[in-house]
């Protein structure tokens, strides 16, 4: 059961941060179909952790091409990076403690910031960057 798909709206042109993206649609759905599905609290361990760490691999190379091509709002794409991580890593801290509302938690905000951050922020940096020689 997959909560996102991969639509042409996420591209950016960018080569490899397209199929970054793909990844983590591809982590965020296996994370999903697990989440519903799980009989203890430690079967979402190893997704999770899979989840982070690509998300922690796209925001490093997205971070480094920016500075590398000096992108004006470097800062505040990292700041949301940041901002991401941690929200994820909270709202993980607390499965234990509350697994329906973790799971009612996550899955909408998932959606939603892979939304909002691949069709606005990565798409103006892809331009950005695709301006400047990337593809």
């Amino acid at each position: 059961m997959s909560i996102l798909t991969w639509s042409e709206d996420y591209q950016t042109g960018i080569q490899q941060i397209d199929e970054q993206h793909r990844e983590l649609i591809d982590a965020i759905n296996e994370l999903h179909s697990i989440l519903y599905t799980a009989q203890t609290p430690d079967e979402l361990i190893k997704p999770f952790s899979e989840l982070l760490q690509c998300v922690q691999r796209h925001c490093d190379t997205e971070e480094e091409l920016m500075c590398t091509y000096a992108y004006p709002d470097y800062i505040e794409q990292r700041i949301e990076h940041e901002q991401f991580l941690e929200r994820l890593v909270n709202l993980f801290m607390h499965y234990h403690d509350t697994p329906t509302q973790f799971a009612l938690k996550l899955m909408p905000f998932l959606k939603r910031w892979m939304h909002h951050h691949l069709q606005g922020a990565d798409k103006v940096c892809g331009e950005f960057l695709h301006n400047h020689g990337v593809s």
